[in-house]
């Protein structure tokens, strides 16, 4: 019956990822649309809780991180054992992520941390509150959505393949379908959140509307403290383009996209030579003897941040059977990458800004983190919410070219081993022979 279940769950998330091939011959298919958003949501709805999503969906049932056994009541309520269950509920966890800390508690308190939807028991039934995972999910899909739409471009004769007002429709079974919306929503919560409200926050400042840019950056920043680094990689990203662009006049793609790269390439270098010196204890010697020191040294010692990048420093769990090797995930996306810019050519895609060049440009940043592994997996997330908005505007493009090569991407995620696993379980092999 499991291993049944097993190529059900796994047959709805590879299904639209095949179908969407049907959209670059005729790109006005709505019961393509609509066949592959219907399975891919019945696939989040179903699917079971992997990897970290029960041990916080414990935390949005009980207000408490649990490490040691716990049960459940009939009323689907969790029981924890009374040594992780000290100190007032929803404040001992993720002090530095207040919005996350607000979020869970708004959760419980309009009594929607609990399970209720009829989830398949892939391996084995691991408990998950289904109201908080559903709200988060909605949560980015809209952001993800907003974000989309203000990316492409909306004058007359923008380049886009089917009626504006269908758009938002289209790209619904996009976003469900990236790995972004995979891993972010069913694992990296918190991350998953900070992010999709930084690039709200990008393009706010795109936009120059600096208040809007501000609100959203503050509200990425209270669920995820890494949010602060992303949008710092995007704005070092766009400031070296310009100053490239001032430096060298000129105007073809391959140096657009040449300059992306190697400003990526160049902040990535600098990225990890700050990650060496702050380990080697470059920043506690500076605080030494400076009189600002014991304000800076509260403030850097206080900050999330700074711990954890000395912490994943030393952390790399990419050799377990259950993680991709950092070459491995290095070379599937960077290979992607090459495919999609051979087969799109000199196509334009319909954007106000350049995303094909902050693509590059934001893998070439992570490339030299290759040396940290840990802090490699946390940058990727925010590389596929990018890959994903490219995704969202090549399958809509009204150029052949740019169609092929957004559905290969798409159809790469439908087999990539990382979204299979967060689908089903590190165990989903095993249940399938």
């Amino acid at each position: 019956m499991e291993a049944i279940e097993a190529a059900t769950l796994l047959s709805m998330w590879v299904i639209p990822h095949i179908l969407i091939f049907r959209l670059v011959r005729v790109p006005s298919r709505s019961l393509t649309v609509i066949v592959c958003a219907v399975l891919l949501a019945g696939a989040y709805l179903l699917k079971p809780a992997t990897s970290d999503l029960s041990r916080y969906s414990a935390y949005f049932n009980s207000g408490f991180l649990t490490d040691k056994p716990y049960s459940v009541t009939n009323e689907g309520n969790v029981e924890i054992d009374p040594l992780d269950s000290t100190g007032d509920p929803f404040l001992q966890a993720f002090a530095a992520n207040l919005g996350f800390r607000y979020f869970a508690h708004l959760m419980d308190a309009v009594g929607l941390n609990r399970p209720f939807l009829p989830r398949l028991t892939v391996f084995k039934k691991r408990y998950i509150t289904d109201g908080p995972v559903v709200v988060i999910m909605l949560i980015g899909l809209c952001c993800v959505l907003f974000s989309c739409s203000r990316l492409l471009q909306k004058s007359q004769g923008s380049g886009v393949s089917v009626r504006h007002s269908h758009i938002v429709f289209y790209w619904i079974p996009l976003i469900l379908g990236s790995i972004f919306f995979m891993l972010g929503s069913q694992n990296a919560l918190r991350q998953f959140l900070g992010i999709v409200f930084v690039m709200i926050g990008i393009i706010m400042l795109l936009e120059r509307r600096v208040f809007w840019f501000v609100i959203a950056s503050v509200v990425a920043i209270s669920f995820h403290q890494w949010s602060l680094v992303f949008t710092g990689i995007v704005f070092c990203l766009i400031a070296g383009k310009k100053i490239c662009e001032n430096l060298f006049q000129q105007d073809s793609i391959v140096w657009n996209l040449a300059t992306y790269a190697t400003v990526g390439v160049v902040l990535g270098c600098i990225g990890v030579v700050a990650v060496k010196a702050v380990v080697g204890g470059v920043l506690e010697a500076t605080i030494d003897g400076n009189p600002l020191g014991p304000l800076i040294g509260k403030l850097v010692h206080n900050t999330g941040i700074y711990s954890e990048v000395k912490q994943y420093v030393w952390i790399d769990s990419s050799e377990l059977l259950s993680r991709m090797s950092v070459t491995n995930k290095l070379v599937l996306l960077g290979g992607l990458i090459t495919l999609s810019e051979i087969v799109l050519g000199k196509a334009t895609l319909p954007t106000r800004w350049d995303i094909r060049g902050y693509r590059i440009g934001i893998y070439a940043f992570l490339v030299p983190f290759g040396l940290y592994p840990e802090i490699l997996s946390r940058l990727v997330l925010f590389y596929l919410l990018v890959e994903t908005l490219f995704i969202c505007m090549a399958v809509l493009s009204n150029e052949r070219r740019a169609r092929i090569a957004g559905s290969l991407i798409f159809f790469a995620y439908g087999v990539a081993p990382n979204g299979v696993t967060i689908l089903m379980g590190r165990e989903w092999l095993t249940k399938l022979y």
